[in-house]
């Protein structure tokens, strides 16, 4: 059957709470309409044993069926797929292309639920994949991130087999339906970050498929242009936080109901829909009070890059001035809020709103050309929803505190030196991005962390 949509929740849970959370997020697409038109799938990676040495994740689908006349349940789609790092690209790349061709339909719907990190979903570490796997991995990523590689090469069957564990114990939660003797052996394996390019790489792994028509990010801190800029030729619409988004999430049952329906909605509709139900839907859960705290967009990847070329411009003239106004850069990125952390300790994101960054920038000092940027981000974000501590907009050029995407920037070069994200997006040779290899982004940082030594 060709489905109208096909929606799959792509959910990753490793600790307790997540899984708490997980049970809720099941129990509401089961209380949900039913249309034979759109397919409701979970991908479900669950903790199933953890230690020093690693973690066990049990990776299943899950399908959602009528049961009798009026009851719908998930059903595990057998054989499941085995004991996988979820962060691994060439092992979830397989399995997301199973699913595209198993369920196939005419708009596809992907969420993504579990912790963010900006350039990726998941973990926060991208270096936790040994030095040798990652020395095998180089060329071929190497590759893919060349400008103009629109599709992703196909790489040997070998990289992506599975880890097909049979009856595995858990010693984490009793009662847990997973059953095996205690203490059986099993495949230890730490989940990676999914980093922006790796979740590219999946999505474009089947050369058949169509773009994701939207994605819906239930991960903190996302709304990067590293990620729209990743995700140009692979998502048609964008919905993700810039700053954290907590655990209600989105209003998962009243997006599902408009797609039962309407399913013939346009995507872009659906796509502002998920993000006007959010602040009603935050009333009545125990995230209200965060809510003044939320920003949550809809943006367009394909026009990023347009947005690049704006921030190519504007990072020429910034290197440029650093000689004679350095300090005042200095300062005004001192100013700029970092949005993830009134929430998160002890990893310090960088993640700043660009547009709000720029403009402060054109006001203080004759260092920019504004309009070009501003043009281009009216193009790229559709839709926004901002809490109250981020609403205020300036009346002289229209531009908000907060403006619908972030752009990565350590304050000072201690502090980049201590990241790990810097050097390990940032600089050739690692996990460059495809954002930082194509943009003068990066030669502005490096020229900026060379004065601020």
């Amino acid at each position: 059957m060709n489905y109208k949509w096909t929606v799959l929740f792509l959910v990753h849970a490793s600790t307790r709470q997540t899984r708490e959370h997980v049970r809720t997020l099941i129990q509401i697409l089961e209380s949900g309409p039913y249309n034979e038109d759109i397919k409701i799938l979970v991908l479900y990676g669950a903790l199933q044993y953890s230690s020093t040495q690693g973690m066990r994740i049990q990776v299943t689908l899950h399908e959602l069926k009528k049961h009798g006349s009026d009851r719908m349940l998930f059903d595990e789609v057998p054989p499941g797929y085995g004991v996988i790092d979820m962060g691994d690209d060439r092992k979830l790349r397989r399995i997301f292309s199973d699913i595209r061709s198993g369920y196939p339909s005419q708009r596809f719907l992907l969420f993504t639920w579990d912790h963010g990190s900006g350039f990726g979903i998941f973990k926060t570490n991208p270096a936790e994949r040994s030095l040798l796997e990652k020395e095998a991995f180089l060329n071929f990523e190497m590759e893919v991130m060349q400008e103009g590689n629109s599709r992703s090469p196909v790489i040997p069957e070998a990289a992506i087999e599975f880890d097909i564990i049979d009856n595995h114990s858990t010693e984490e939660e009793p009662g847990s339906p997973v059953q095996g003797k205690k203490g059986e052996a099993g495949k230890k394996i730490k989940t990676s970050m999914l980093t922006n390019d790796e979740l590219r790489n999946t999505i474009l792994y089947d050369t058949q498929a169509r773009k994701v028509d939207l994605l819906i990010m239930m991960n903190c801190a996302m709304q990067m242009i590293e990620t729209g800029y990743a995700l140009q030729d692979a998502v048609e619409y964008l919905v993700a936080p810039e700053t954290c988004i907590f655990w209600a999430g989105y209003d998962y049952k009243s997006i599902i109901s408009k797609l039962c329906i309407a399913p013939d909605i346009e995507t872009e509709a659906l796509g502002k829909y998920a993000i006007d139900t959010i602040e009603s839907y935050y009333k009545n859960t125990p995230s209200r009070t965060y809510f003044n705290d939320l920003v949550v967009s809809l943006v367009k990847p394909a026009a990023s890059v347009e947005i690049r070329t704006a921030i190519d411009e504007i990072a020429d003239q910034l290197t440029n001035k650093l000689g004679q106004s350095f300090a005042k850069i200095k300062s005004l990125r001192t100013a700029s809020e970092d949005l993830t952390q009134k929430y998160v300790s002890g990893v310090p994101y960088h993640y700043i709103d660009f547009l709000g960054f720029v403009a402060a920038l054109a006001q203080t000092a004759d260092m920019i050309t504004l309009e070009r940027i501003k043009q281009a981000t009216e193009k790229y974000v559709i839709h926004i929803i901002k809490g109250n501590n981020y609403s205020q907009v300036d009346t002289a050029n229209n531009i908000g505190r907060v403006n619908g995407y972030t752009i990565y920037f350590p304050p000072t070069a201690y502090e980049a030196d201590d990241d790990v994200y810097y050097d390990w997006f940032y600089k050739a040779g690692n996990r460059q991005t495809l954002f930082a290899g194509h943009c003068t982004w990066k030669v502005f940082l490096q020229q900026y962390f060379r004065y601020s030594r």
